[in-house]
């Protein structure tokens, strides 16, 4: 800890004198938090930019340790289990260019196929191209990763003065681990642009030593694994247009003593135009489809599982935020198996109010639903439900003095009403020994609350309230959860937060188990 202060100083007292240098420009951010009375982490988060060149530099100092007063061997704790890293990052704002060390998180076709059951499923729109960047939260116990990012700027095939321009970019990327075996990975691509939408072509590789293995019991499955040889390779197209989009990966891997495994998706967006209109309009239908081999091992080199998963979306933005959705997604344990898992979800958000809008006494803000099933283990069906529903009540106005107001509102500052939002939720989760089908097999399906000798399994009713007066933001939330068999036990929690010009302040006290045990959380942030 003392060395991530005396980083933040150095900074601090070394640029000041040079922080209005014309081409040059500088920002260090200080932040952390101690968290539930018992862990201290630290971040300082340097940033230099170099105008003419149109290079940045940014530099990391994190810092991670226990702190439980309620320990006698607080002290020692805090000096002998402490952590720190640092990260190093050089940007190149014109191409997206990059050169970084530290630990490293992935995005794009790596993330996609590190674990496809552990993320949402992948629809067209959510998909992005390869990328990382350095991990900016206080994980200090993840590796540290050289990566080396390069692309050029795009340029036109056909020349600029082409009644029909298209551009190309085409980009490449390594990576290492900096510590223990390298582990290498490459990734490389091209986007080509035109008038008629975009098209993104990208491919990855990389291979391995895998650790040896042991079962977790005799006979376990898997068997033993010795240490073997490993690789990954990977394809991903994406096409996006105005109205329509298409996308699809497909990866093979190769595990020696294992086997080989592939994984594959698919996914497409549909927005119909508006009549009369080459808009989008405000509807859109998202498909996404997913298929993995029992044998394949994804990214880390670990093996989740095969199966299937089949997803839907439906969407419509409206005026002033407004949004409509369903979604529902089903997961088979196999391919080629019948789906028994499901999820469904229906929500929508209120259009906000408009700046001369009078505010009304009660006003809706948002409500959802949501239903599910897991009968994985077909002796032990999971059904659950819940629901929310947000609102806010108008108070009367308020005339705070202009130092408790933002910097955006103190202009002709006058009395404001600032509402107060209450969100109500509940859920509810019910268990079942199976359903026995007309061949006397256990086969419940996988729609939620299909007769499955379903039993109360626990429940829980919440209640958040939130108010943001000027540049605090106080919140209170209080749940009660019910158990069968068990003492029903409540939950609560008490935040109070203030926004500065140059940082944010917030202190938090949650109850896990209310009276019995209190958590205490102080965190702040300070922009320089």
């Amino acid at each position: 800890m003392k060395k991530f202060f005396l980083v933040s100083w150095l900074f601090l007292t070394a640029l000041a004198a040079g922080a209005d240098a014309g081409p040059l420009s500088w920002r260090l951010i200080l932040s952390g938090a101690w968290e539930d009375s018992r862990l201290l982490r630290g971040m300082a988060d340097f940033r230099l930019g170099i105008a003419p060149v149109g290079l940045s530099f940014r530099a990391l100092a994190l810092d991670r340790r226990p702190l439980n007063f309620d320990s006698e061997r607080a002290w020692d704790d805090f000096i002998e289990k402490g952590s720190s890293a640092w990260a190093l990052g050089l940007y190149h704002a014109g191409t997206g260019s990059r050169l970084l060390y530290g630990p490293v998180v992935e995005s794009g076709l790596p993330a996609r196929i590190r674990n496809p059951w552990g993320r949402a499923a992948p629809f067209a729109e959510n998909r992005g191209p390869v990328s990382a960047d350095l991990r900016s939260s206080a994980v200090v116990s993840m590796p540290a990763q050289a990566h080396l990012y390069l692309s050029s700027p795009a340029f036109d095939l056909f020349g600029a003065s082409s009644l029909s321009p298209v551009s190309i970019r085409p980009f490449a990327s390594a990576q290492i681990d900096a510590q223990g075996p390298a582990r290498p990975a490459f990734s490389g691509g091209a986007e080509v642009s035109s008038r008629a939408g975009a098209f993104l072509l990208e491919g990855f590789f990389t291979g391995f030593e895998l650790p040896a293995k042991e079962p977790a019991a005799w006979f376990g499955d898997p068997p033993a694994l010795p240490q073997r040889d490993f690789s990954l390779g990977a394809v991903s197209l994406i096409f996006r247009s105005a109205y329509f989009s298409l996308a699809g990966d497909l990866a093979r891997s190769r595990a020696f003593a294992f086997g080989e495994g592939h994984y594959g998706s698919v996914a497409a967006q549909i927005r119909p135009p508006l009549s009369g209109s080459a808009r989008p309009g405000p509807w859109s239908l998202s498909l996404s489809f997913e298929g993995m081999g029992e044998l394949f091992v994804g990214r880390e080199g670990i093996a989740h599982g095969g199966g299937t998963r089949a997803a839907a979306r439906v969407e419509r933005r409206g005026p002033r935020a407004s949004l409509f959705r369903a979604e529902a997604s089903a997961r088979a344990p196999l391919v080629g198996e019948p789906f028994d898992r499901s999820a469904a979800n229906l929500s929508y958000r209120f259009a906000a109010l408009s700046a001369r809008a009078d505010i009304p006494l009660l006003r809706l803000t948002r409500v959802a639903l949501g239903a599910g099933r897991n009968a994985a283990n077909q002796a032990r069906v999971e059904d659950t439900a819940e629901a929310s529903v947000g609102l806010s009540f108008r108070l009367p106005p308020m005339a705070l003095p202009l130092a408790l107001l933002p910097a955006s509102a103190r202009s002709g500052a006058r009395p404001r009403v600032y509402p107060l939002g209450l969100v109500l939720s509940g859920a509810l989760a019910l268990k079942g020994d199976g359903f026995q089908g007309a061949g006397g097999e256990a086969s419940p399906p996988a729609l939620p609350f299909f007769p499955a000798g379903q039993e109360f399994a626990s429940a829980k009713a919440a209640g958040e309230l939130s108010w943001l007066p000027g540049i605090f933001q106080l919140r209170t939330k209080w749940q009660r959860h019910f158990r069968s068999g068990k003492d029903g036990i409540w939950e609560g929690s008490l935040s109070l937060s203030a926004r500065f010009g140059k940082g944010r302040l917030s202190a938090r006290v949650a109850w896990p188990e209310f009276p019995k045990k209190s958590l205490y959380t102080l965190s702040w942030r300070l922009e320089l």
